[in-house]
């Protein structure tokens, strides 16, 4: 039996551009190919909502889904993906991510909008993550808390 709550929200005026921060807390569920102990794939999917405070915010109360693959060669990563950003009113956010670095670091990249639907058809800027990992719940899962600068346009 699944219960379903939903949550009214009432926003402002939003502004056609600016400057946030916000954290993003992410579970994830991912497939993984180990060669040896140097070299990993993993691919992911991600799921979360966004912490902010400031409903100037295009993220306020924003829930979000990220697909992204992750590859390590001898203790360097790569990573890329896109995200979903759905909120309240049901207008969507699109963001493209990168990052790079050493295995076992908190990951640290940027992140790119690349468009969206309603409101945010056309929203351009872009911004700074780091992403921390949690201790997993159960293997094929983990968890995560992403801390982020981001500007953005509205035309």
């Amino acid at each position: 039996m699944a219960i379903v709550f939903s949550v009214s929200v009432t926003y402002a005026e939003m502004a056609k551009e600016g400057s946030v921060t916000d954290t993003v807390y992410f579970t994830t569920t991912y497939q993984t190919l180990t060669q040896e102990k140097e070299n990993l794939g993993l691919n992911y999917d991600a799921r979360g909502v966004v912490s902010s405070d400031d409903k100037n915010n295009p993220f306020y109360y924003a829930s979000a889904q990220c697909l992204g693959t992750f590859r390590v060669m001898k203790g360097e990563f790569k990573e890329l993906g896109l995200c979903t950003y759905t909120r309240p009113d049901g207008d969507q956010i699109f963001v493209s991510y990168e990052a790079t670095g050493k295995r076992g670091d908190p990951v640290k990249g940027t992140h790119t909008f690349i468009g969206g639907t309603g409101k945010f058809k056309d929203i351009t800027g872009s911004g700074e993550f780091t992403r921390d990992s949690l201790k997993a719940t159960a293997k094929g899962s983990g968890a995560n808390i992403v801390k982020r600068t981001s500007s953005w346009k509205i035309p």
